[in-house]
């Protein structure tokens, strides 16, 4: 029988429009590219870039986030994404 490993650190990613957040859950090693993030509250859905819990729009566009989730300055194209690259 396998045993459960516990989620140590992860949080919920907060809506880039409306700033609530959504039920997507990312952890430390979760790596996204041009994901679809839906939210339900405002019913829109925005194509991000999550890598080591720092959220970023995917066409390069910064997100005002809440400080548990940093944004990236001027990021790139995501074959040249400097979080990706690091």
């Amino acid at each position: 029988m396998r045993k459960a490993t516990s989620i140590a650190s992860f949080r919920f990613l907060p809506c880039p429009i409306c700033k609530t957040q959504t039920d997507t859950k990312v952890l430390n090693e979760t790596i996204l590219i041009r994901y679809p993030l839906f939210c339900a509250k405002c019913r829109q859905e925005t194509l991000v870039d999550v890598v080591k819990m720092k959220m970023v729009l995917s066409d390069n566009e910064e997100i005002p986030v809440s400080d548990k989730i940093d944004s990236c300055n001027n990021c790139p194209a995501p074959e040249d994404h400097p979080i990706l690259l690091s």
